[in-house]
């Protein structure tokens, strides 16, 4: 799957399904056996709630969800002035996992790692 021409989206919304954003694929690598799918929008999500639900989706095909908590954060860096805090959640068998960058209560870029053993067969095609 290459960045410019993939189907591959996150989609994040609330609790309810009423504010939802759409973030693209901007850059995709491989490290060890773990593939990182990095995800980025113009329009940053703003955070409201405690929680956000994320669907990781191939065009219209919803291949995983994930609920990422705002109770505690994983961990923070500073770059420059910002502070960036990281959220994520696993999946329920552990094979894949979606980090959240958070700066100033706005998700920036969402991270999604899955292991090269978890494929996914749409329309008969092993993604």
């Amino acid at each position: 799957m290459g960045a410019k021409a993939s189907k591959l989206k996150v989609e994040i919304s609330d609790s309810n399904d009423n504010n939802k954003r759409n973030y693209h694929l901007t850059k995709e690598f491989h490290h060890n056996e773990t593939i990182y799918y990095l995800f980025h929008n113009k329009k940053n999500y703003k955070i409201d709630n405690k929680y956000v639900k994320i669907r990781i989706l191939y065009g219209n095909k919803i291949l995983e969800k994930f609920t990422v908590s705002f109770q505690n954060h994983d961990s923070y860096s500073i770059e420059g002035s910002k502070n960036i805090y990281k959220y994520s959640s696993i999946n329920s068998n552990g094979a894949s996992k979606i980090i959240l960058n958070v700066i100033k209560n706005r998700i920036e870029t969402i991270t999604y790692q899955k292991s090269d053993t978890f494929q996914f067969k749409i329309d008969n095609k092993i993604i």
